[in-house]
């Protein structure tokens, strides 16, 4: 649930992405003075295409090179990091997903013109350390996202940005107060019944009987 949680949440981020770039480098060939996309661009681009391969076929390497050969060309933008954490997410790498989202995140922080990637790379951290079972740190992830989504509310595209507009700042509230009350039901459980299993466990010993809990 998780994980096809956050696929989609990438998979949008990469299809807008791709989307935009290859309408800017359309109107680039009509316009013979306008300026084309960039070499990180056009790798990004190729790396959203092996992404989206990958999904279907089962295989990311060749995405997760494209990726890191776009950190390559501009190590200080946060785009190739974020990317490149949600193809090693899909992966079930989630360290080293984690170790690329967390570099998305303290670039995309440089400044407001990366609000959007720094939302989605503290959105998918959290995801990260949920699926790793570090339910302090994604509780603590979750929250710090809930707070940057009640700052930064959903924003419309600017009035006569073009053909290519820049992405939308789409955030969630909702997600981080539920997965923040998830986990802290599913840590009460656990907690009960390791209760209930230490109550069953001293009541067959005084019943003589050899301890055992039946498996779920």
């Amino acid at each position: 649930m998780r994980r096809s949680l956050s696929v989609l949440m990438l998979g949008s981020v990469v299809a807008i992405s791709a989307v935009a770039f290859a309408a800017k480098d359309d109107k680039a060939k009509e316009s013979p003075g306008a300026k084309a996309i960039s070499e990180y661009d056009k790798t990004i681009v190729d790396a959203h295409k092996a992404f989206a391969a990958g999904v279907a076929g089962g295989a990311l390497d060749d995405a997760v090179a494209g990726y890191r050969k776009a950190i390559g060309l501009d190590p200080n933008r946060p785009e190739g990091h974020l990317y490149l954490g949600g193809a090693l997410y899909q992966k079930g790498d989630y360290a080293a997903a984690e170790e690329a989202l967390t570099s998305a995140q303290n670039r995309a922080k440089s400044g407001g013109a990366y609000a959007n990637y720094l939302g989605k790379a503290m959105f998918l951290i959290a995801t990260v350390k949920e699926v790793q079972g570090k339910a302090d740190e994604a509780k603590t992830a979750w929250k710090a996202y809930e707070d940057f989504a009640k700052a930064n509310p959903d924003k419309t595209y600017p009035e006569g940005s073009g053909d290519a507009p820049p992405m939308l700042l789409k955030v969630y509230p909702g997600s981080a107060v539920e997965r923040q009350n998830k986990i802290e039901t599913y840590a009460k459980s656990v907690t009960e019944y390791a209760k209930v299993k230490e109550a069953i466990l001293k009541r067959q010993k005084e019943l003589g009987i050899e301890p055992s809990i039946p498996k779920k």
